[in-house]
């Protein structure tokens, strides 16, 4: 008998005698997710959203990029009730869903939906450990989804967890955002060519998506560039002598910057050319361990 003849007629066998719900469950196409990087929906009681809960939450979500010539806030927050998030299946198929719930109130609706999702020992064990508030779960309505359940007890203990801790819970967010931005950047393959020249003329790592072409290359610098209608994008990697490297002030990596901007990133404009605005933005250094 052949796989599709099987499949039908397993089908047909459900629907006279109906399907168990792992049967079903194993017939059922799990949808894709939607939703853009670095947006999250909220599903939390009117009464949390509106009050001190909501706004701490909104003050650390949506605080303003350190570094950007227009404000941009680190999220885009959409709210639902939980009333419009049962109501609305096609929301249980957002990428990015986040539930607030304080677990001592019975007429918190956002709550239900977490005791019903992790059952009654894992709530039994919140009461218990006030430093389990919460649980994160992938592709739980739909593929290449994130789902986080943030819960205590009382409402002071969940005001608490969310001033305290929203930096794990955006870091939950960020993990699925750079696993998106990473197929979405080699989707179309790599440019094999640049990346084996960076590997082999300057002993870099770097894995070069296809879209990027080289305009420039010698033995001391590569540039790398990728336009669109909208936008223009550089990779730029010039490699300097070790004596003019160890200065340490930042004022001397601002001009070895500048320097190379000048000579490379210019107009026909007398004496304009991509430089550092450290006028109106600060700039921000991390120092790490290189080879």
């Amino acid at each position: 008998m052949g796989s599709f003849l099987r499949a039908l007629l397993f089908v047909i066998f459900c629907g006279l005698w109906a399907c168990t719900p792992e049967q079903r469950a194993r017939l059922t196409v799990t949808p894709s997710a939607y939703g853009k990087v670095d947006n999250i929906m909220v599903i939390a009681d009117p009464y949390n959203w509106e009050t001190t809960i909501g706004d701490t939450l909104r003050t650390a979500f949506e605080a303003l990029y350190p570094v950007t010539p227009q404000p941009e806030p680190l999220y885009d927050l959409r709210y639902k009730s939980p009333k419009e998030f049962k109501a609305g299946k096609v929301y249980r198929t957002f990428r990015s869903i986040l539930i607030l719930g304080v677990l001592d109130d019975p007429n918190d609706e956002a709550t239900q939906l977490i005791k019903k999702a992790l059952g009654d020992a894992k709530i039994q064990k919140a009461y218990e450990n006030s430093n389990y508030t919460i649980v994160v779960q992938r592709d739980r309505w739909a593929k290449g989804q994130t789902l986080v359940y943030w819960f205590a007890p009382p409402r002071t203990a969940l005001l608490e967890t969310v001033a305290k801790n929203y930096s794990q819970v955006m870091k939950q967010f960020n993990k699925a955002d750079t696993r998106r931005l990473i197929e979405s950047a080699y989707a179309t393959g790599q440019n094999a060519e640049a990346t084996n020249f960076l590997a082999d003329q300057f002993d870099i790592s770097l894995k070069i998506p296809s879209e990027f072409v080289t305009a420039e290359a010698d033995s001391l610098h590569v540039w790398l560039r990728y336009e669109t209608a909208k936008t223009s994008s550089s990779i730029f990697v010039y490699s300097l002598p070790l004596s003019d490297t160890t200065l340490p002030t930042p004022t001397h990596h601002k001009q070895i910057r500048d320097q190379l901007t000048r000579q490379y990133f210019s107009t026909r404009i007398k004496d304009s050319y991509m430089r550092i605005d450290d006028r109106y933005l600060p700039i921000y250094y991390n120092n790490i361990t290189f080879n």
